[in-house]
């Protein structure tokens, strides 16, 4: 009887005691670095909340890195196809293929190599000169890209536009088609490209290559 009373006394002591520590505290003798409970599981959610976050950006970043190996494969095909002896391919990983004095309305994304719009239906990018070591006569023009609208009935507005003389005139090309430059225009062996894309329209890439 005695064994009761003393385990009775010693469980009520412990139960006082319990109700002088507040609900949210670790508890008593427990270090660590959060002062209570709460705080404690808004630092395991934020962690897990980061961790999906970052899992998220990966998945988009070796999505989109598919896609620039895919159209990268694809001017290579188009290049031997029609047996172009240049080319060059553009991850916009930076800018340093961009004429960003003559390119307005858009934002790069240095870490997944994307150019959108800066809030505008339209932005235009203009590539620097390319200097070809003879007149260009065959261009093959190939760009990647991601339409964000979720329209079903979208239709592509994008332009192209290509010039052989370092934009002192222009000439519209088709993507991944054989432009063949006429021969009283060729003039000129200073290759460049302006597009005009539309504001829901992410450019992942470009490439193009040519011959003479």
């Amino acid at each position: 009887m005695a064994l009761d009373v003393n385990s009775y006394g010693i469980a009520n002591q412990s139960n006082v005691k319990q109700k002088t520590i507040p609900v949210n505290v670790l508890g008593t003798g427990v270090e660590s670095q959060y002062r209570n409970v709460k705080e404690r599981i808004d630092s395991v959610e934020e962690f897990i909340f980061g961790s999906i976050e970052m899992a998220n950006t990966l998945i988009i970043k070796d999505a989109i890195n598919i896609m620039k190996a895919n159209a990268k494969l694809n001017v290579i095909i188009q290049s031997k196809k029609y047996k172009m002896a240049n080319m060059i391919f553009d991850d916009l990983l930076d800018l340093s293929g961009i004429n960003i004095t003559k390119s307005n309305n858009y934002q790069h994304d240095s870490v997944l190599g994307i150019i959108k719009s800066v809030n505008t239906d339209r932005y235009i990018i203009t590539t620097l000169n390319e200097l070809s070591d003879t007149l260009i006569t065959n261009i093959i023009l190939t760009v990647d890209k991601n339409h964000t609208s979720n329209a079903s009935d979208y239709i592509d507005t994008d332009q192209y536009e290509v010039s052989c003389d370092a934009g002192i005139t222009w000439s519209r090309i088709q993507a991944d088609t054989l432009f063949i430059v006429d021969p009283l225009k060729r003039i000129g062996s200073q290759l460049q490209f302006r597009f005009n894309i539309s504001g829901d329209t992410e450019l992942l890439s470009y490439a193009y290559t040519w011959s003479s």
